[in-house]
């Protein structure tokens, strides 16, 4: 660690933009908020979205509860969620002056998703002038004999909901080891808790609290325990209170606290840390830029160690409170255009902090296709040069999204710190890269013209990714018209609207992209069982009887839901998403065995296409491909796809991996047509072309002989890396090839002999060892970067040989 100026508390300033300076002084705290006179509400909703926001769900028959600082909506009974089995959840939250950023709070049990209390009534509990209940009573989702009682309490001139849950045993078997936790979909606020800071994607942390924060409302999650601890995803947590053994007859209650306060993480920790009875001193962190106040600057402040500790933004005047025990610490000060300063300040009770920012500098972006074409892509901002890589916005946002732009019309202006970029121009797989390395000073202006060439791919095909989610799904924040900008400065022809338990229909969308589809788009839904896995079904009707529709799952098995689709929509296609996604997965959940190719009874082959390559979910796909494969083995051509699960602009970038479909024509008949025959290439970099005797992928070809000619060419832009070309036969591998040519687009082009003993199925897989970043970033999980290596597949052509010719 640094060593300390001890007389000016601090040795030096880090500047990761040009320009900054700071300052040191007495903190003089802000005064403290004026609130109505204490009192408590609840009464049930006749009219929609009492509390304002984006996201505010509130319908007439919810509940609102609250005081003179903030409101609640809890749903009413008959209003389940496409995660939630029923209501009696909390689904918004506000300050008052403040505005709802979350989705959803409800119960998680045993560790398991989506196990949780189902409730079947929702009455209000004591009700006085200062104090208000609500009780919520039900069963487990997986256990009847598991009785479930939630009480929501607010007291007037209380910060935080209380939540009290009691589950008792009333059959005949303990639960053990049984944990007793909830389902937090985050929303539009973005997560923060103690010692990871912003870094719990993927990560199973032990934490005090979690927390988040957004325009301008910021929200905590505590428990009775003191810790919580249980997995996180991007857009969500799942917060375990206590792990207990519920006996017989006996029953066990668990507590938590939601905190709702106007400001940010910063705002509400103080809160939180007062009802603990702890007081730590407050550091005011004041954020210039040529004498003017900036809002909206983040505010992170680590301890020695390197861990997070606190996190604020900067109001109206510039300033952010934290509340930090005496120590040493390192403040980062970020702005999305004024760029980062760091700084090790030794805090006492007193001190104060005053960073300066420079001014932005601004870049003047334009794309074509190298004829003078305008054409949408994104942007992608690394800094060099000890320059940090800027943070626009959160990953939902097309107009910045962490260190990306998406630009639909090919041209765009952007402020960005001043500073030392490599700017990065791509617009997917089916295109060359771009880019240069440019410096800019504060208040500069520079233009940067990028030409992205296409690569040839084959005429006649299509690219779609049949797995992307928008904001009708409670886990995704990506508007409908970001999800489309995306899609196209992706480079995709196609995708299917899957959302959760609901179809999204863009066509109203059309006038706002010059009446013309960027891209082509199927109407999906992902159909969404607690106890089976996930579904997509398209194409299928946005509407049903006036309605919006969505496949029927209650007390449904496999079978049933397949038959349903069908029925309502016979032409469309059941897809089995990422089937060995544990609880989520299809495979995982009905026990299939991919050496007998068969599961329990419950599992119905009733499917035409099966996700096998999900994201980044590379840690899944060995699995998946052993399954397909020996479901194959079996005659059953089940058809392997690849689509990015996307709920985020960026860390789950739409079109990776995505589907290259024979496609000619250029209708939504032969896609649909096309993908039910397997005439499909799986890919995230490379493109495959595969004949046997002159026969393409997803057809037949008969043949007298044992020996056939297989013509192999493999074609990729000159950032995405190919090292291994390899032929599988009835799922084994044949044989393989290393690449020799890595220059050019086309890196395998061979004729190759294929001995077979049998009539077979044949599928050609390539790999590359070098990750795709920068222009698709390495999976983060905590504190590591994976990198996303290509790899792209062909669905099988089958060979049938003559009993005589063998």
């Amino acid at each position: 660690m640094r060593n300390l100026f001890i007389s000016c508390l601090f040795l030096s300033t880090f500047l990761f933009a040009c320009g900054g300076t700071s300052k040191v002084e007495e903190f003089v705290p802000p005064p403290t908020p004026v609130y109505e006179a204490p009192t408590a509400l609840m009464a049930q909703l006749t009219s929609a979205k009492p509390i304002p926001g984006t996201l505010a769900q509130g319908q007439p028959g919810d509940w609102l509860m609250g005081n003179e600082r903030f409101r609640i909506v809890v749903s009413s009974i008959e209003r389940p969620s496409p995660f939630s089995k029923s209501g009696g959840n909390i689904l918004d939250a506000a300050p008052i002056g403040g505005v709802d950023v979350i989705r959803e709070i409800f119960t998680y049990l045993d560790d398991t998703f989506p196990r949780q209390a189902v409730y079947t009534s929702l009455e209000p509990g004591t009700k006085q002038d200062s104090f208000v209940e609500l009780v919520a009573l039900g069963v487990d989702s997986e256990d009847k004999d598991l009785e479930i009682e939630t009480r929501y309490q607010i007291a007037s001139g209380s910060n935080y909901v209380r939540i009290i849950t009691k589950l008792t045993n009333t059959g005949t078997k303990a639960y053990e080891e049984f944990e007793l936790g909830d389902a937090l979909q985050w929303g539009r606020a973005q997560p923060f808790a103690p010692g990871p800071g912003e870094k719990l994607a993927r990560t199973r942390p032990k934490v005090p609290w979690l927390a988040g924060d957004t325009e301008g409302t910021a929200l905590l999650w505590s428990g009775s325990d003191g810790s919580l601890t249980g997995p996180h995803g991007t857009s969500w947590s799942d917060p375990i209170v206590k792990t207990v053994t519920i006996n017989p007859g006996e029953s066990q209650v668990y507590e938590r606290r939601l905190y709702i306060a106007l400001g940010s993480v910063a705002d509400v920790a103080a809160l939180w840390q007062r009802d603990q009875e702890l007081s730590p001193p407050r550091l005011g962190v004041k954020v210039e830029s040529g004498g003017v106040p900036i809002q909206g600057a983040r505010v992170l402040v680590r301890d020695r160690a390197g861990a997070s500790v606190m996190r604020g933004v900067s109001n109206n005047l510039g300033l952010a409170v934290l509340p930090l025990i005496p120590a040493t610490y390192e403040i980062e000060v970020s702005h999305p255009t004024r760029g980062q300063v760091v700084e090790e300040l030794a805090f006492n009770k007193t001190s104060s902090l005053t960073l300066k920012l420079p001014q932005p500098a601004q870049l003047q972006l334009s794309a074509d296709d190298g004829r003078g074409n305008l054409i949408p892509c994104k942007w992608t901002f690394v800094g060099i040069d000890g320059t940090a890589s800027p943070r626009f916005g959160p990953s939902y946002l097309a107009s910045g999204a962490e260190n990306t732009i998406f630009s639909m019309g090919g041209s765009v202006a952007t402020g960005i710190p001043p500073g030392t970029y490599e700017v990065i121009a791509t617009r997917g797989p089916g295109f060359e890269l771009w880019k240069e390395e440019v410096q800019v000073g504060s208040g500069e202006t520079q233009s940067l013209a990028a030409k992205i060439l296409p690569v040839n791919i084959p005429s006649g095909w299509s690219s779609i990714d049949l797995h992307v989610h928008s904001d009708p799904s409670p886990d995704s924040n990506v508007s409908l018209k970001d999800r489309i900008t995306s899609a196209a400065c992706e480079g995709l022809d196609w995708i299917a609207t899957t959302d959760h338990g609901f179809r999204t229909d863009p066509s109203e969308l059309w006038k706002e992209f010059g009446g013309v589809p960027p891209v082509q788009v199927l109407i999906g839904e992902e159909v969404t069982t607690s106890g089976w896995g996930h579904f997509n079904c398209f194409p299928v009707p946005p509407m049903r009887g006036g309605k919006p529709a969505a496949v029927p799952i209650a007390d449904k098995r496999p079978a049933d839901i397949f038959t349903s689709i069908r029925n309502e929509a016979p032409n469309a296609i059941i897809q089995v998403n990422h089937p060995r996604s544990g609880s989520h997965g299809y495979l995982d959940r009905t026990k299939f065995d991919s050496n007998t190719a068969s599961g329990t009874s419950d599992f119905s082959d009733n499917f035409d296409l099966m996700e096998i390559f999900n994201g980044k979910r590379l840690d899944q796909f060995d699995k998946a491909w052993a399954d397909w494969m020996a479901l194959l083995g079996t005659g059953k051509k089940v058809v392997a796809v690849g689509n990015s699960d996307s709920h985020e602009m960026v860390g789950q970038e739409v079109g990776y991996p995505r589907n290259w479909v024979y496609n000619p024509d250029g209708k939504q008949s032969t896609i649909v047509d096309n993908l039910k025959a397997g005439k499909v290439v799986v890919s995230n970099g490379p493109f495959i072309e595969f004949a046997i005797e002159g026969v393409g992928i997803g057809s037949t070809v008969s043949h007298v002989g044992r020996a056939v000619t297989a013509q192999i060419k493999v074609v990729a832009p000159q950032w995405v890396d190919v090292s291994d070309v390899s032929v599988y036969v009835n799922g084994v591998l044949n044989d393989s090839y290393k690449i020799r040519n890595s220059i050019g687009e086309v890196r395998f082009d061979e004729a190759v002999e294929i001995r077979l003993n049998r009539s077979s199925f044949v599928v050609v897989r390539v790999d590359g060892q070098k990750g795709l970043s920068p222009a698709i970033p390495d999976l983060e999980i905590g504190n590591e970067l994976i990198p996303i290596k290509p790899l792209a597949f062909t669905n099988p052509i089958w060979v049938e040989i003559p009993r005589t010719s063998r």
